[in-house]
Formats: C-alpha cells, sequence, structure tokens
C-alpha cells in the first residue's frame, strides 16, 4: 500500500489549504453546506466558529474578481433542522436553497 498523498490524512481525506482558494473555488456552481438549523429566509446556524461564512467570502471575492457568477450555495436538511428563525450577524451568508423532506414533496420554495 502505497503512502498517502502529504495533503492527505491518514483516512485519504484531502486537506485543502486557506491558500488553495483559486483551485478550490474556479470551477464551482454548487456548494452543499452543513448546518444546525436553517430558516425560510435563507438563514443557517452552524457551528459558531465562522469557518464556512470566511470561506464563502475567499471565493465570493475570487468569483468577483474573475467575473464569475457566485455558485449556489444548498443546505441538505431533516424537517426538524427547520425552524422559525435562526441568529444571523452581517458577516453571515445566506443560503440559497434548503433541500428537506417537506419541501421536496411540496415544491421548492424562492428566498
Amino acid at each position: 500500500m502505497s503512502p498517502p498523498h502529504p495533503s492527505c490524512t491518514n483516512q485519504n481525506i484531502a486537506l485543502h489549504p486557506s491558500s488553495a482558494i483559486s483551485d478550490i473555488g474556479e470551477g464551482l456552481d454548487l456548494i452543499i453546506v452543513p448546518g444546525i438549523a436553517f430558516d425560510d429566509k435563507g438563514g443557517r446556524l452552524g457551528r459558531g466558529k465562522g469557518y464556512y461564512d470566511r470561506y464563502f467570502e475567499k471565493v465570493k471575492a475570487f468569483h468577483k474578481k474573475h467575473h464569475k457568477p457566485m455558485p449556489e450555495l444548498i443546505a441538505l436538511a431533516f424537517d426538524e433542522q427547520i425552524v422559525e428563525s435562526v441568529p444571523t450577524g452581517p458577516k453571515d451568508f445566506t443560503i440559497d436553497h434548503v433541500m428537506h423532506p417537506k419541501i421536496i414533496s411540496e415544491g421548492p420554495t424562492q428566498f
């Protein structure tokens, strides 16, 4: 068995340094975003560290610099993760679409 690539963990999961944003964000059309809870306005409650919001800011800057549209931000959730409102701040990105069983059966809505 060959050793893992230096940019991989022992489980061979690729690690992408933040300096590689041009490699990561260049061809993206869609980003699937995790979260603990979501609201119908596109609000997302993460784990409170701001990792994804900082990443989205870098992707946004890259796409703006290269005159490309921002990738769609999509969340996959259970119905129980959909709440009336989640707390958001000025640096929080909103999710473009939240897909969950109820919305899939009733049809998508726009934020």
